[in-house]
């Protein structure tokens, strides 16, 4: 038995992929592409039923020159 026959959804947050220490993007779209391969087996890649749910962001983050960063609302945007 697999773990896959044990649970509905595999739930798998793909974000946060920088940090204030080393500003870029959140979720850059290569870096999902590669998380979600590695989750799945070459051979359930095609023609079978996902059980993966993608956590995608829907904020970005505003660093600041002396460190630290703080969340970017749309509020914020100009």
């Amino acid at each position: 038995m697999e773990l896959r026959d044990s649970v509905d959804l595999f739930s798998i947050m793909t974000y946060d992929f920088t940090a204030a220490f080393s500003p870029g993007p959140t979720a850059p779209l290569f870096w999902i592409a590669e998380t979600v391969m590695k989750l799945i087996p070459p051979n359930m890649r095609q023609g079978h039923d996902s059980k993966l749910m993608i956590g995608l962001n829907l904020y970005g983050y505003d660093f600041k020159k002396l460190g630290g960063k703080e969340a970017l609302i749309g509020s914020k945007v100009k």
